[in-house]
């Protein structure tokens, strides 16, 4: 953690556990300062080409509020060392919504718990973001 914040670009922002989940993020988007972001947990790898092909893919299709690639999860067995890997999309395909018109209207929805699913754990439009 200390190597990532020496570098002047990068900024650790810690929340209170109480803070509700929505909040944490309108609290956070105020200190974003580019067009794309990405909203991971504290256990993700992110890969750069992974993050531009999304950036590419979001900036080609302007009624995408957020992209994200496949999710790589492993399992070690008990009892023995036998590990086995996954390559799988994160979420269901009832994630990938467009019942609403814009992307802020269905990240909405999700937040006040009228939709199962949305891909939180993605690149981001900056824009859309700000609107929740």
């Amino acid at each position: 953690m200390q190597f990532l914040l020496s570098h002047e670009n990068v900024e650790w922002k810690k929340y209170d556990q109480n803070i509700f989940f929505p909040e944490k993020i309108a609290l956070g988007c105020q200190y974003i300062e580019t067009e794309y972001a990405v909203l991971s947990a504290d256990d993700d790898f992110l890969i750069l080409t992974s993050l531009e092909l999304c950036t590419d893919f979001l900036g080609k299709h302007s009624n995408y509020s957020s992209a994200q690639g496949l999710f790589f999860t492993h399992r070690v067995s008990q009892g023995f060392i036998k590990k086995t890997f996954w390559l799988i999309s994160l979420y269901s395909t009832k994630a990938s919504s467009l019942e609403e018109k814009t992307g802020a209207n269905r990240i909405t929805k999700y937040l006040h718990g009228e939709s199962l699913y949305y891909p939180f754990y993605a690149v981001h439009s900056t824009n859309i973001f700000r609107l929740i």
